[in-house]
Parts: C-alpha cells; sequence; structure tokens
C-alpha cells in the first residue's frame, strides 16, 4: 500500500524544519554600589554582635528606618535623617572602640603568650643540653671503665702468672726436700751401718746394700764403683783393705756432693718461692686496688646512667610544655586574627556609612557641540526616595533619641 500524501508531507516538514535555538542567558543584573554599602551598614546593625544602647527595640527600629535614610543624598536629608546617621556614627565609634580594646587585649595576651612560650622553649633546650652534656659524661665514664677493666685482666693475668710460678717453685723445693729425704735416709740408715759394721749377719747386710744399690745407681755413680760396694761395705772396717777403704770412701763423698747439691738446689727454689710469693702479694695487692676503682668507675656510670634517665624525663615534659604553649600560641594568634578581622569589618562598614552620609549628586559632563547653539543648561532630577516621606510623630521620636 502506497504511505498517503499526508504522511510524506509531515516526514518533510520535520526533516525540513530548523532546531529550536536554546533561549539566551539573562544578563546578570548590575551591581549598585550605594545599595550595597547600604546593606553591608544594615547587616551591621542587625548583628548582635554591635552594641546598640537602650533596649532591642531601638535596634530594630534603627534597622527599619535606616535604608531610607542612607539612600539619600546629602543635600536631600531631612534633619531627623542626618540625626539618624549621627546615631549610626556613634554605635560604629563605640563599637570600633571596643573592639580596638578587643585587638590589643588580645596582644596583650599574645605577648605574654610568646614570652611564655620563649621560657619553656629556652627550659627545653637547657634541658636538652643538659641531656647531651649528661650522654658525653657517660660516654668519658665508659672509656675510664673499659680502661679500668682493661687493667683488672692484665692484673688478674699478672697475679696468675705469679701465682703458677709459685707453685712450680714449691714442688720443685718438695721435690728437692724428698729427695735430701731420702739421701739422708741412705746415709744415716744403711750407709753408716754398713761402714761401721754393725750388721750382725749378712740377712742384714744385704738388706742394706739392695736399698744403697739402686740409690746410687740413679745418682750416675761408675758402675766399677757400684759393682765394688757389696764387696767393700759387707765386710767390717778391720778386714777391709786400702782398695775397700777407697770404694766406701767415695761413696761417702758421692753421697755427701748429692746432699750438698740438694741443699743448693733447695736455697734456691726457696728463693724462689719467696720471690714469687711476694710477687703474688705484690700483684693482689695491685689488683685489688685496680677492682675497686673498676668498681667505683662501675658505680660512675650507674649513677650517670640513671641521672640520664631523670633528665630525659624531665626533657620530654619540657618538650610536651613547649608543645601546649606552641598550641595556646596558635590559640592566641588565631583569637587575634578573629578579632582584627572583626575590627576591621567595623572600620569598613564605617568606612561605608561615612561614604553614604557625604554622598551628594554628581552633575553629568555637559557634551560639546560643534557650531550648535547652546541650550539651556538642564538640571538633573534629584533622587528622593519615596520612603523619606515620613510622619511627624517618627520625626519626633527620632529627634528625642
Amino acid at each position: 500500500m502506497a504511505p498517503s500524501k499526508k504522511a510524506n508531507t509531515k516526514r518533510s516538514t520535520e526533516a525540513v524544519a530548523p532546531k529550536a535555538k536554546r533561549a539566551k542567558a539573562a544578563a546578570p543584573k548590575p551591581v549598585d554600589p550605594v545599595q550595597e554599602k547600604v546593606d553591608a551598614v544594615i547587616a551591621a546593625m542587625g548583628d548582635g554582635d554591635y552594641e546598640v544602647p537602650g533596649p532591642w527595640s531601638c535596634r530594630e527600629m534603627l534597622v527599619a528606618m535606616a535604608p531610607s535614610a542612607l539612600r539619600t543624598l546629602q543635600d536631600e536629608r531631612h534633619s531627623y535623617q542626618e540625626t539618624m546617621f549621627g546615631m549610626l556614627a556613634e554605635v560604629f565609634e563605640t563599637e570600633e572602640t571596643r573592639r580596638e580594646g578587643c585587638v590589643a587585649e588580645v596582644k596583650v595576651k599574645l605577648e605574654a603568650s610568646e614570652a611564655e612560650q620563649s621560657t619553656r622553649q629556652a627550659a627545653k633546650d637547657s634541658a636538652d643540653a643538659e641531656v647531651q652534656a649528661k650522654m658525653e659524661e657517660i660516654a668519658g665514664k665508659k672509656e675510664v671503665l673499659a680502661q679500668d677493666s682493661a687493667i683488672v685482666r692484665s692484673e688478674n693475668a699478672k697475679l696468675q702468672e705469679a701465682s703458677e710460678e709459685k707453685i712450680c717453685a714449691e714442688n720443685d723445693n718438695q721435690v728437692h726436700m724428698k729427695e735430701k729425704e731420702k739421701g739422708l735416709q741412705m746415709q744415716n740408715e744403711h750407709l753408716e751401718m754398713l761402714k761401721d759394721g754393725q750388721c750382725e749377719n749378712v740377712r742384714d747386710q744385704r738388706s742394706h746394700l739392695s736399698a744403697l744399690t739402686p740409690f746410687f745407681k740413679k745418682l750416675s755413680v761408675d758402675a766399677s764403683l757400684i759393682t765394688a760396694m757389696p764387696s767393700a761395705l759387707g765386710k767390717k772396717p778391720a778386714e777391709r783393705g786400702s782398695f775397700d777403704n777407697m770404694v766406701v770412701q767415695q761413696i761417702e763423698e758421692t753421697l755427701t756432693k748429692h746432699l750438698s747439691s740438694l741443699d743448693e738446689k733447695l736455697a734456691s727454689t726457696e728463693a724462689v718461692v719467696a720471690e714469687k710469693t711476694a710477687t703474688a702479694e705484690a700483684t693482689s695487692v695491685t689488683l685489688e686496688g685496680c677492682t675497686e676503682k673498676q668498681s667505683a668507675s662501675a658505680t660512675a656510670v650507674s649513677d650517670a646512667q640513671q641521672e640520664l634517665k631523670a633528665l630525659k624525663v624531665a626533657l620530654k615534659e619540657k618538650m610536651q610544655a613547649v608543645e601546649e604553649q606552641e598550641q595556646n600560641l596558635a590559640e592566641v594568634n588565631s583569637e587575634l586574627s578573629v578579632v582584627e578581622f572583626q575590627l576591621h569589618q567595623v572600620q569598613e562598614v564605617k568606612g561605608f556609612l561615612t561614604s553614604l552620609r557625604e554622598r551628594v549628586v554628581i552633575p553629568e559632563p555637559e557634551p560639546v557641540v560643534e557650531e550648535e547653539p547652546e541650550e539651556p543648561e538642564s538640571v538633573p532630577a534629584k533622587v528622593v526616595d519615596e520612603d523619606v516621606q515620613m510622619s511627624e510623630p517618627v520625626a519626633a521620636m527620632i529627634a528625642a533619641m
């Protein structure tokens, strides 16, 4: 089925018809500078922070009646309107003085807060310096303690060495004493018995010889002497020949030399024992003094560390006091900013009031037209607000305020 003519016409119209244009935004309304000042003055008068003499109704009356006077030019005002300007000016003068006092008061508070901050900061710096000084003092005391400890270790090593040497010398002395006792025993209990012929039987002779033979072997006596010793000593003194007597004599001389050598060794070891004992005793005394000094140094370090802890606690308190005062100072600075801003506000509104009070009509400049007759100068229409018309009772009330 073919489309109808009416439908084709509708589509054609829709295709050809232009799109509707958006409506242009309305141009912003020009700002009236006079009205802005009037609004600022009225807003200030309505603000409860501004002190207005009398009950609240006086403020409401001024707020209600002020716009008419504020918009009226200076040379067109009635006397009651000028009186109202005076009343408004007095309000702002009083408020300006009050706010100047507030600013001065907060500045005094700020000076006191800054002085307190300086005092607390100085106390904190002093406490910090004390902490640093105490830390340096502790470091020095630790160095002394380390030196004392090293000396104690050294003296301990010396004492141990002297004690060991003393023990060695005492051991040697004991060995020599036992050897001497052994030699005297061989001399008195065996050799003398055989030499003097006091043995009653062969069995006793053999017993004494069995003790002497290994003893003299240890003395590194010549083997021939050891071999001849049983024969010579086994005979009675009267039965011995010259050779036997020579053997007995050499045996006696050998034992005597051995005992003399032992006496020398004993004297030497006793001297060494005495020397090492004296050294050990002196070292022990020195060590005792060094140990006492080390203990005193350790106590000094410990005491200084305790003092450091107390100083750190005091420093922390002073740092906290500085932080608290910084917060207080910030609050006072903020308060000063507020009162200065409030003073600036009242001064600004006061300036608006002065500008409105001194406002007059400014004549427009006359256009200069060449070769045309001058037209009579036109007087600009006076701006008179309808609200200026005021009843006599209201004017009387304003005059009475």
